[in-house]
């Protein structure tokens, strides 16, 4: 991939010098083999060569502002009933649904806490940048749209207000005030929220859907804690 640096905006410039500084001085300890990775505030970039320290430099780089939607998953895999690997895969797209960055892995580590050289560390930073970047422009979007719309599944999607949400579903809006519900959750990739007059043996004033399977969904953790913060609970780290 040939990228043109005028183009860029300057901190991604600047921390795409960076990483190509520390790839070189990595050069004179691995020969053969460097991997040099950079997150900012406004985008991503890594840096890889291989075979050969004259090789030219292969380059994924993501512009937050050229991208709309982060697909993210974290899966552990099991077999027979014991951990075998983890995999990930995050994959940003532009508003065309063409690829801006894709990065997919595997590692084994049954606490989620692979070596620091690992790369899945820099999914995780590339996701968290991206996710901030978003939230920055909420009381824009607020302002403008009075919710945050999130697709959940088909013909179904989530709005989070300040202090309400509504659930769109087959062409209908039910809308919920903060003051009527009881709890939102987030565990085990599961969103999910029942209000004050929800009884466990009815599915009435409850609804719950994967998390991990919504886009942005980090970005989504971080609205809901903002605007409807007295109800979550639950482990809300997303991805």
């Amino acid at each position: 991939m040939s990228v043109d640096f005028r183009s860029l905006p300057v901190a991604i410039v600047l921390g795409a010098l960076t990483a190509a500084g520390a790839l070189a001085a990595v050069f004179a300890l691995t020969k053969y083999n460097a991997i040099c990775s950079y997150v900012g505030r406004q985008g991503a970039v890594r840096l890889a060569v291989h075979g050969s320290p004259y090789a030219e430099p292969t380059t994924e780089l993501l512009e937050f502002r050229k991208a709309t939607t982060l697909w993210a998953s974290v899966t552990r895999k099991n077999f027979r009933g014991h951990y075998a690997a983890t995999s990930y895969d995050f994959c940003w797209y532009a508003a065309d649904r063409q690829r801006v960055l894709h990065l997919v892995g595997r590692f084994s580590s049954r606490e989620g806490t692979p070596p620091g050289s690992d790369p899945y560390y820099f999914a995780l930073a590339a996701e968290l940048a991206w996710s901030k970047y978003l939230f920055a422009s909420l009381p824009v979007r607020l302002e403008q749209e009075g919710s945050i719309r999130f697709a959940v599944r088909d013909r179904e999607a989530l709005r989070v207000g300040r202090g309400f949400l509504e659930i769109e579903s087959a062409g209908e809006v039910q809308r919920i005030e903060g003051t009527e519900l009881n709890r939102v959750s987030m565990e085990n990739g599961q969103f999910s929220y029942a209000t004050t007059d929800a009884r466990w043996y009815s599915i009435k004033g409850k609804f719950n859907f994967d998390y991990t399977k919504l886009p942005n969904a980090r970005y989504f953790v971080m609205v809901v804690e903002s605007l409807v913060p007295r109800v979550l609970s639950g482990n809300s780290t997303a991805g």
